[in-house]
Formats: structure tokens, C-alpha cells, sequence
């Protein structure tokens, strides 16, 4: 028995000294690789290290300060139209909304931000004059309604209030369908547009 423990000992010596070599082998290889390849260093990456860190501070250069300066004194205070817009009265909003448009598109090349402000104007003044006009239809539908119940009306005012009624509808399936693509619908999408 004494043999067996004495053989058992040192193959476990044996096992423990390799597993000891392998693992300085992998120490030292892992230093080797880590010393002669090291990372390519990025220098964007380096100069924003360098800039959070604060070792180097930023020096702006005055060419873009200028134009910074420019675009800001160009740029209009969108708060302050939409103050006067909400302000203002319907006719005085789509008035005033109709000015900002031309002015946006008065240019021989308009920039991306004077499209979009045309765009903005053209949309709410949509939008009120959508909602003007059906609540001017509902006034003279409530009305027409009164009148009708008055006086009976002959086959061709009846005739000539059907198409009315149509062209009506027809007009107002128009309005939904260009509002619609505007807010960017696609007829080859899902038809679960059509119910929402």
C-alpha cells in the first residue's frame, strides 16, 4: 500500500509542476503578444479620451464660431411665431402663416430648413381651413336641416340637394385622402390604415 501512496503522490507532483509550466507559458505568452502587438490606437477616439479627461482643451477654430454665429442670427425664434400664431385669430393665423410660407419659398435656392417651415405652414393652414370648413358645412347643414323642415321641397330641389350632398362627401373623402398622404400613407402598406 505504502508503494501505491508513494506512486499516487507523485503522479500528482508530476501533474501539478505541468499545470504550474503551462500556466507561466500562457503568462509569458500573453505578455509577448500583448507587448508586440499592441492595439492600433485611434485618434479620434484618443482626442475625445483627451477631451473628457480635460489634458487638452478644445480650441475652437473662429471660422466656425462666425458661422455658428450667422445661422443662429439667421435662424427666426420658432416660440415666438407660434406665440403670435396662438395669438392671432384663425383668418390672422392662415394670414400670417401664408406670409411665412412665401418668405420660406421667396429664395432662388431654398435650404432643407426653409422647405420644412413651407411645409409646417402649409400643414396647419390645411388643418384650419380643413376645420373652418366643416364647421361651415355643419352651420349650413343644421340650417338646411331647419329650412327643410319648413317647406317641403319640390323633386328637383331634392335632386339638386342629393348631388349637393354628395359633392359634399365626395370632397371631404378628398381632403381625408390628401391629408392622408401627407402624413406619409402608402397604398401598398396594410390596409388597417384605411379603419384607424
Amino acid at each position: 500500500m505504502k508503494l501505491a501512496a508513494i506512486l499516487n503522490n507523485r503522479y500528482t507532483e508530476i501533474e501539478n509542476r505541468k499545470r504550474v509550466l503551462k500556466q507561466k507559458n500562457a503568462d509569458e505568452a500573453y505578455k509577448k503578444n500583448a507587448q508586440y502587438f499592441q492595439p492600433k490606437s485611434n485618434p479620434a477616439l484618443d482626442e475625445l479620451v483627451d477631451l473628457l479627461t480635460g489634458k487638452k482643451e478644445h480650441q475652437a477654430k473662429p471660422a466656425l464660431q462666425q458661422a455658428i454665429r450667422e445661422l443662429q442670427e439667421t435662424t427666426p425664434n420658432y416660440p415666438e411665431i407660434h406665440d403670435v400664431v396662438a395669438m392671432a385669430s384663425d383668418e390672422e393665423a392662415i394670414d400670417i402663416l401664408k406670409r411665412v410660407q412665401q418668405s420660406a419659398l421667396s429664395s432662388d435656392n431654398p435650404t432643407a430648413q426653409d422647405l420644412q417651415v413651407a411645409q409646417s405652414a402649409a400643414d396647419y393652414i390645411a388643418q384650419k381651413t380643413q376645420f373652418t370648413t366643416n364647421s361651415d358645412s355643419i352651420d349650413a347643414t343644421s340650417k338646411k336641416n331647419v329650412d327643410s323642415l319648413t317647406v317641403q321641397p319640390t323633386e328637383q330641389q331634392y335632386k339638386e340637394t342629393v348631388r349637393n350632398r354628395l359633392f359634399e362627401q365626395a370632397a371631404s373623402k378628398y381632403q381625408f385622402q390628401v391629408q392622408m398622404a401627407r402624413s406619409g400613407f402608402r397604398f401598398d402598406e396594410p390596409m388597417f390604415y384605411h379603419i384607424a
